[in-house]
């Protein structure tokens, strides 16, 4: 199950998985001395793409049985900790830690969320407390990563929206007829590449209703794309 839906079983192959673990690395910039500290559930597309990325890379990660904002940052200090990925709640549960001020978070470089909205105010408060970056990605549990800001951006784009079309991924945004909206119009965002997943299990009802002759997916998020291509999910079709 991802956030927004219930359990069903999405297939991926080893295909859609290698490329979105290098997209991972290339994005992020991993190195084989990093340690990412994983916040998200280990059922999830995120949490095994981004560890499978680390391994992949000879890089460290560190997981936690139950999750607990103070508890995250004493890991941070304790395995010197420099990713972090998770979601807005993660975030914002560390922040609140009575004794935030408290612990060495110099090792950090990274901050990287994905599965849920982060607003500006919230990445940007992420930024100045840890001193580090914060990234913003857009992904499902139907591909390993559509969009993602990058580390070189200017703080508007990299803290305010999800970037653009990670390597060899298309993106388009249709209106309920299924016509192509032009830029700055909002719209619902179709998804086609290797990093797109092969379909649900036993499910060929809907596969036929999210994915079309031409293997775009339609993710059932709403977005709007800036003159320089970069993306805002404003919400859900359902």
């Amino acid at each position: 199950s991802g956030t927004t839906d219930i359990p069903k079983g999405v297939m991926h192959t080893h295909n859609t998985w290698v490329c979105g673990c290098l997209n991972q690395w290339a994005q992020l910039a991993i190195r084989p001395d990093d340690v990412l500290l994983n916040l998200y559930p280990m059922f999830g597309t995120s949490a095994q793409v981004h560890m499978t990325a680390m391994l992949y890379h000879r890089a460290s990660v560190v997981t936690m049985d139950r999750f607990s904002g103070e508890e995250a940052l004493k890991l941070v200090e304790k395995e010197r900790v420099t990713l972090i990925g998770g979601v807005a709640a993660h975030l914002i549960d560390m922040l609140n830690a009575p004794n935030f001020d408290k612990y060495d978070l110099s090792s950090l470089r990274l901050v990287y969320s994905v599965g849920g909205p982060v607003t500006t105010a919230l990445a940007r408060d992420g930024e100045e407390r840890m001193k580090c970056l914060v990234n913003l990605l857009w992904g499902s549990s139907e591909a390993t990563g559509h969009t993602q800001t990058l580390l070189t951006d200017p703080d508007e784009i990299r803290l305010s929206t999800v970037g653009r079309p990670v390597p060899y991924m298309e993106v388009k945004t249709i209106d309920a007829g299924g016509k192509e909206v032009p830029l700055g119009e909002v719209g619902e965002l179709l998804i086609r590449g290797p990093n797109n997943f092969v379909g649900y299990f036993k499910n060929p009802k809907l596969n036929e209703e999210t994915i079309d002759k031409d293997g775009w997916f339609k993710t059932g998020d709403m977005g709007v794309f800036d003159k320089n291509g970069n993306l805002r999910i404003v919400g859900r079709v359902k």
